[in-house]
């Protein structure tokens, strides 16, 4: 019997468990970008921060970022305010990725009445 080891690295994986494009720096980047900023300015950075964890398989992580950037997008310019379209449209990537199919649909459902508002 063979027993193979394998040693942690800090390569982030992607989809099908191969080696993505993704890294711990551009993820600490973004993360002290967000940190330092503040408003909406801010929310372009967080989808590509919930890309960047979705890609990398953490999804626990891009669900937190998910609901955070909802409640900016919401504080600045209320419930319909046309900046939540993407956040909302990559939360349902998420939640598809976590296997959340209804809670997702949901999601894309009211992106799509934004958009149309």
């Amino acid at each position: 019997m063979m027993v193979i080891l394998a040693k942690k690295t800090q390569l982030l994986y992607g989809p099908r468990s191969k080696p993505g494009k993704v890294s711990a720096k551009n993820i600490g980047e973004l993360e002290v970008k967000i940190k330092l900023n503040s408003g909406v300015a801010v929310l372009d950075d967080m989808v590509s921060l919930i890309q960047l964890y979705r890609k990398a398989n953490r999804f626990e992580d891009a669900e937190r970022y998910c609901k955070q950037a909802v409640q900016v997008a919401e504080a600045e310019g209320g419930s319909e305010n046309k900046a939540l379209v993407p956040v909302l449209n990559e939360y349902a990537n998420v939640l598809t990725g976590m296997r959340r199919k209804v809670e997702a649909d949901k999601m894309k459902e009211r992106a799509k009445k934004i958009s149309k508002g």
